[in-house]
């Protein structure tokens, strides 16, 4: 486990999803506390940092988690939850932020219909009996498990649209190399997609690889992490959006789901970049 992981979730209840707004509204301060806690390196010591994983990158993941909020603001009528290292079926980003509407995605946890794998959420979401890299007799098992379990056109088309917009983020110290051959990975996973880096070490991604990717560069500089270059929205399939609802409700129940706030002053617009010498 990082130890951006663990001291997030040592300041967690077991309360995680949209609730009732005297619950949101403590949920938020427990949310806000937990991550502001991270821009602290404290915790790099810990002896639960995962092996392989340099503790400044871990530092940095957590700089960027408390900085997420005025990164990716929720927007009108919209909340925003991170989640730390996601299983997205297309790689594994060190940090996604879903922006959801918060009636929407209590009325699809309410509904209790859930996605077990990438494929169940390729079959809800074909529109003939088979699914793209599926084989035409594992489809029908799965179409009709689902079925038993309650999903119809209708709550397909209603979890789908659970997620609005999204971002994965990968967390680079130097390796910038690295950075963009993760981030290829899982950037068909969200709308979404960027690295983060040192300001000292971020010249060495290519910016031509993020502009074909549409990504986006996210710098860390002294106390401030600022957007470099914007992360370009991209249209999701549906069985994509199903399965960034199915993260989200996953996340509610192993507590790792963490709710964040606009910022309270005016921001840097993701617009908005800034030169960094070559």
């Amino acid at each position: 486990m990082r130890p951006v992981l663990a001291s997030l979730r040592s300041g967690r209840s077991s309360d995680s999803g949209p609730r009732a707004p005297r619950t949101g509204t403590h949920r938020r301060m427990t949310d806000e506390a937990s991550l502001a806690s991270l821009n602290s390196t404290a915790f790099a010591s810990s002896e639960e940092r995962r092996v392989g994983v340099p503790t400044h990158e871990a530092v940095l993941t957590g700089r960027l988690a408390a900085s997420a909020g005025a990164l990716f603001p929720p927007g009108p009528g919209r909340s925003s939850w991170l989640i730390l290292e996601p299983q997205t079926g297309f790689g594994v980003p060190d940090v996604l932020i879903v922006r959801a509407s918060a009636t929407a995605v209590a009325a699809h946890q309410v509904r209790k219909l859930r996605i077990p794998t990438v494929s169940a959420a390729r079959v809800l979401a074909a529109s003939s009996h088979s699914a793209p890299g599926i084989t035409r007799k594992y489809a029908q098992t799965l179409r009709t498990e689902l079925a038993r379990q309650g999903w119809t056109e209708a709550t397909v088309r209603s979890a789908a649209n659970v997620v609005t917009d999204s971002m994965a983020i990968e967390v680079k110290m130097q390796d910038a190399k690295r950075a963009l051959q993760q981030l290829g990975k899982f950037r068909v996973s969200a709308h979404r997609a960027a690295i983060c880096m040192p300001v000292e070490t971020a010249h060495r991604a290519s910016r031509t690889t993020l502009e074909r990717f549409g990504a986006g560069l996210i710098v860390a500089e002294d106390s401030r992490i600022v957007w470099e270059m914007p992360a370009r929205y991209q249209p999701l399939p549906e069985y994509r959006r199903l399965w960034l609802a199915e993260l989200l409700i996953r996340a509610f129940e192993s507590g790792s789901a963490y709710r964040l706030s606009a910022p309270r002053k005016r921001s840097i617009p993701e617009a908005k970049a800034r030169t960094l010498p070559r």
